[in-house]
C-alpha cells in the first residue's frame, strides 16, 4: 500500500499509529471530551466525502476570506493525492479581497531548527489567510 500523504514512504511507520492507545484511553477520552463516542480511522467520512472530492469550493472559500474569518490551506510537499503545485495553482485563481496581496508575499522557509539547515515547509500569508 502506498502512503498517500508521503511518496517518500514505501510502508508506514509504526509511529503513525502510536496515538490510537493514547486516544482510547479511558483517561484521555475524558479529557479530549469525545463521551462515548467509538474511535474509528475516519475511512467511512473519507468513503462519504468520495463524490464531493470533483466539486470545487473555491467560492466558499473566498466567501469565508472575505469575511475576515482566519483560513490555513495546509498541503503536504510530497502528498500523492494533491500535489503542493496543483494547490498553489489554484490558491493563485482564487478570488477573494486579498489575493494580490497573497500572491506577492514572501515565502518564508520554516525550518526544524531555526539555526538549521532542515527545511519543514513554506508559509505565506496576506490578512487572515494562511498557505503552508
Amino acid at each position: 500500500m502506498i502512503d498517500a500523504d508521503n511518496y517518500l514512504r514505501t510502508d508506514f511507520p509504526e509511529e503513525l499509529f502510536y496515538y490510537i492507545p493514547w486516544v482510547t484511553a479511558s483517561e484521555h477520552r475524558r479529557q479530549i471530551h469525545v463521551g462515548n463516542m467509538t474511535y474509528n480511522d475516519g475511512e467511512k467520512v473519507q468513503i462519504g466525502l468520495q463524490d464531493d472530492v470533483m466539486h470545487s469550493i473555491a467560492s466558499k472559500v473566498a466567501v469565508i476570506a472575505n469575511n475576515n474569518y482566519k483560513v490555513l490551506i495546509y498541503n503536504g510537499l510530497v502528498g500523492v493525492i494533491i500535489s503542493s503545485s496543483v494547490t498553489m495553482n489554484w490558491i493563485d485563481k482564487l478570488e477573494w479581497n486579498h489575493a494580490d496581496q497573497l500572491y506577492d508575499a514572501e515565502r518564508i522557509v520554516w525550518k526544524v531548527k531555526e539555526d538549521g539547515r532542515e527545511i519543514t515547509g513554506y508559509l505565506k500569508r496576506a490578512h487572515s489567510f494562511f498557505v503552508a
